[in-house]
């Protein structure tokens, strides 16, 4: 051995190390793995619900087109059966001005008619009869002829039908003036009436017949009082 070279000692490199050697600090522990499932990473994602259009696939603008007049026609088709039934309006019926004859009917032709309130007449042969404490009455006067029967109700503001129906049978050609069996009963209630403050009244005539009726007009009494 040379002198001056001091000796080292050989490397223990398989020793086993220290256990009374201090630890490293707690932060440079490796936090232990959660076990991964195999099953749960392997499962196949949900499957999106498909809409219309994906089954159908790519619709054109000429089949969009198509499509919505077909719906348009499906509910103007609902709209012109189902709506009238359901809602079950009455037919209007024109009213009649004395410029608007003559008209005719089946079996009977009106020639002319006009209206006109008076007061009831309650002596002689020719005596109305009329409710107690009527005291206006209205009246229409009609050119007929033809052969058949006709039928008359006299209507109120309300629309609703007042005094007795009246029905004649018409044979030849006649002019016949027919009043109702009820009418005004309020001392003011005319004069309300000529200003409009009343509803008019109206006066309906009919063809009947065995089966059914048939109306030819419907015309207001005029505020006319004679």
């Amino acid at each position: 051995m040379d002198a001056g070279v001091l000796p080292t000692a050989p490397a223990n490199s398989g020793a086993p190390a220290d256990s009374n050697a201090p630890a490293g600090p707690r932060g440079a522990e490796v936090a232990p793995t959660a076990p991964v499932d195999d099953a749960a990473s392997t499962a196949p994602a949900a499957a999106k619900p498909r809409t219309l259009c994906s089954w159908l696939g790519p619709i054109s603008t000429l089949e969009k087109f198509s499509c919505a007049l077909i719906l348009l026609g499906v509910f103007a088709f609902c709209a012109l059966v189902f709506v009238p039934a359901l809602l079950d309006f009455p037919e209007e019926t024109k009213l009649m001005a004395e410029d608007d004859f003559p008209i005719k009917g089946q079996w009977v032709e009106v020639s002319s008619a006009s209206t006109h309130w008076r007061r009831p007449v309650s002596e002689g042969q020719d005596a109305d009869t009329v409710r107690a404490g009527t005291r206006l009455i209205p009246i229409v006067d009609l050119e007929l002829s033809g052969k058949g029967r006709i039928r008359l109700i006299f209507r109120d503001s309300d629309g609703k039908a007042v005094g007795d129906p009246i029905v004649r049978d018409v044979g030849a050609k006649e002019n016949w003036s027919a009043a109702c069996t009820a009418g005004l009963i309020g001392s003011g209630d005319f004069a309300a009436y000529q200003m409009g403050e009343l509803q008019a009244w109206c006066v309906e005539l009919y063809e009947t017949a065995a089966d059914e009726d048939s109306m030819l007009f419907k015309m207001n009494i005029s505020p006319t009082l004679k």
